[in-house]
């Protein structure tokens, strides 16, 4: 049995627990999500939230929508993640700033016990997602660089329903490649590094980095 755990229950991170909750039972999957946000009328339009959530923790909330559609049973954790914290197990970063992913990176480096490390990243029908084991040195600097401070990218546009398809998609090969490493099928030598593209036709294209 895997434990993965999920930092960020936004749009990506509400349909990636989703689809994750619908696999667990195939791979054994034990679920924890995590969250320190309230659910706002906003997230109605493209989160798995509803109106009447309005004013609830989003963890709270997706753990019970989740018991209502019958999937795996999810953990919810009301917290925010810093680099203190001791993870245990898989690790999907789904925060919307690089801050908050650097916080959740130092926690997840070097650590035995955190064999797989995905982290994911969206923009208006664009987004990649890396995926990486966190105890290999030439990965985790190479994964490193990518981490530039906030204000030095392109801000990125706050999603909305137009990006549904694009979280869809990102969600899918997130939960692919949970697949993959629960069927032993990504080597701890590589890097995966996912590129979405919905801007024009469709496209997904995976470069792999070796240490």
């Amino acid at each position: 049995m895997f434990s993965i755990n999920i930092v960020g229950a936004g749009s990506l991170g509400s349909f990636t627990t989703f689809l994750l909750s619908k696999m667990a039972g195939a791979f054994h999957w034990r679920i924890t999500v995590f969250d320190h946000d309230i659910v706002e009328p906003r997230n109605a339009l493209n989160q798995l939230y509803r109106l009447d959530d309005v004013g609830y923790p989003k963890v709270a909330v997706l753990q019970k929508i989740l018991n209502e559609l019958e999937t795996s049973s999810v953990e919810a954790e009301f917290k925010k993640i810093d680099a203190a914290h001791e993870f245990d197990g898989i690790v999907v970063t789904l925060v919307d700033s690089m801050a908050a992913r650097r916080a959740v990176f130092e926690a997840c480096k070097y650590r035995a016990n955190i064999p797989l490390y995905i982290d994911a990243r969206t923009g208006e029908g664009v987004a990649l997602v890396y995926v990486l084991d966190p105890r290999n040195p030439d990965l985790v600097e190479r994964y490193e660089r990518t981490l530039h401070a906030d204000e030095e990218g392109v801000p990125a546009p706050c999603a909305n329903q137009e990006t549904i398809p694009t979280l869809w998609v990102v969600a899918a090969a997130i939960s692919n490649a949970l697949a993959f490493f629960s069927n032993s099928r990504i080597p701890r030598s590589e890097l995966w590094e996912i590129a979405v593209n919905m801007e024009h036709l469709p496209t997904i294209e995976t470069n792999v980095y070796t240490d």
